[in-house]
């Protein structure tokens, strides 16, 4: 719990990179973490009985951070007795054995009933709840500062950034200010590969007339920090040809991706350059298909296009067209003419009148219905009766009678006074057709196919 920097911050790359995890020793800190120097020094102490051995610890103990340590251990152990029913000693190795970093953990102990009292450790692990190891966290309040990557860049020897990303809240100016002091900063005649400042740390590695580095904090890993550099610049060796500026910048879109997949946030993230490469070329494949959709919507489009405007330009002509004259042949005519005089014949025999051109063309058309097939077809069949009603009360088969329908009707036609025309050239125009006088309806049957 009070030497935190080794195991949680400069071992970290180890347990990344190799999977591996630590053996802690000593865990309650010489019996610091037990509660018995909260008060002074017992006299059958370890600090006691071998005080020649432990006189830095001892001395350490008085001083500004020993006091401060006391402070938490007894705070721990009202926390261990209220919040979890246990001791602190349990408290500590419980704390220790959670951590996932941790394989194994060394007992201490000069009794028998001190092994079976540490073991208890054991049932207060589950109790260590994330809300819990934060209140602990309080009390200590020595938790290693984060290894934080603040800025990766490719500069030019005289420290004018090429290319460079940012993962902290940091200005541009501040970048640039950076990476224009780092060139003084380089020792001369040394095969070093960091500088430091007052305030961070410079990570470098030469790429022929540029400079590949990284920016961190001060607290920041320096295995790590060259870890990640070394990755950096096999990135830019595998994304780019040489390491010229002009293939630098031709590439700096994938370079950038690449530094955005290592670090996130200024934390580095468990990749290696093959995993980075993947991720670059799955960007670039879907990507493609993106491009590939958008042109195919595109080219799709402009055949929409083409068709809408051919169908309009045909629709175009097609009105331009005159109209062919509907010639009506022989057998048409005879066929129709005797069709029509014999309905109405008919209507007149029941009714005692004419019938109204509307009605008498809604009837042709049932009679036609299983013939239509579309609306072009319809129009046909009604400008065919029409035209065959003109010609024939010119033939003088049929009467066509005209009136208002206010005026006065003859009997024979006042029950159909309610209906319109299709062609009235006004609203109160009625038109109805009789059969002519001199019309022989015997004859005209006969004459039916």
């Amino acid at each position: 719990m009070f030497h935190r920097e080794r195991p949680e911050k400069e071992y970290a790359p180890l347990y990344q990179k190799y999977n591996i995890g630590t053996t802690v020793y000593s865990a309650l800190a010489s019996g610091l973490l037990t509660g018995k120097y909260n008060n002074g020094i017992p006299p059958d102490s370890r600090f006691a009985v071998h005080s020649d051995f432990f006189k830095e610890r001892i001395a350490k103990l008085k001083g500004e951070e020993g006091q401060k340590q006391l402070k938490a251990v007894s705070e721990l152990a009202t926390f261990a007795e209220k919040e979890l029913g246990c001791s602190i000693n349990q408290l500590a190795l419980a704390w220790v054995a959670i951590n996932p970093n941790t394989s194994t953990v060394i007992l201490g102990a000069s009794k028998p009933e001190q092994v079976l009292d540490n073991l208890k450790a054991l049932e207060v692990i589950p109790k260590l709840t994330p809300e819990v190891l934060e209140k602990i966290e309080k009390i200590l309040d020595n938790k290693p500062s984060p290894y934080v990557v603040l800025a990766a860049s490719i500069c030019t020897k005289g420290g004018k950034a090429v290319i460079s990303r940012q993962f902290r809240d940091m200005s541009r100016a501040r970048i640039e200010s950076l990476l224009a002091s780092f060139p003084k900063l380089i020792p001369t005649g040394t095969q070093h590969t960091s500088v430091e400042t007052s305030d961070v740390r410079y990570v470098y590695q030469p790429l022929e007339d540029l400079y590949i580095l990284l920016i961190t904090n001060k607290s920041s890993n320096i295995l790590q920090d060259i870890d990640t550099l070394h990755l950096f610049a096999r990135v830019v060796s595998d994304l780019c040809r040489s390491a010229e500026q002009r293939e630098i910048l031709k590439n700096e879109f994938e370079l950038l991706s690449a530094f955005d997949e290592i670090v996130s946030l200024g934390y580095r993230e468990p990749v290696n350059l093959m995993q980075v490469r993947n991720v670059l070329e799955m960007e670039s494949h879907e990507e493609k298909i993106q491009e590939i959709i958008a042109r195919n919507k595109e080219a799709e489009a402009k055949e929409e296009l083409k068709r809408r405007a051919k169908q309009l330009e045909m629709q175009r002509r097609e009105q331009q067209k005159p109209k062919k004259r509907m010639v009506i042949t022989h057998d048409q005519y005879v066929t129709l003419q005797s069709l029509i005089v014999m309905h109405l014949s008919q209507v007149e025999r029941e009714t005692g009148r004419g019938v109204d051109r509307d009605e008498l063309i809604d009837w042709y058309l049932e009679l036609k219905e299983d013939e239509i097939q579309d609306v072009e077809e319809l129009e046909y069949e009604k400008e065919l009766i029409t035209k065959m009603l003109r010609k024939l009360v010119k033939d003088n088969y049929l009467i066509e009678i005209r009136g208002d329908v206010q005026d006065s009707l003859p009997p024979s036609m006042e029950e159909s006074s309610g209906q319109q025309s299709y062609d009235s050239q006004d609203g109160n125009v009625r038109v109805y057709y009789m059969v002519h006088p001199s019309v022989d309806i015997d004859e005209t049957s006969s004459s039916m196919p």
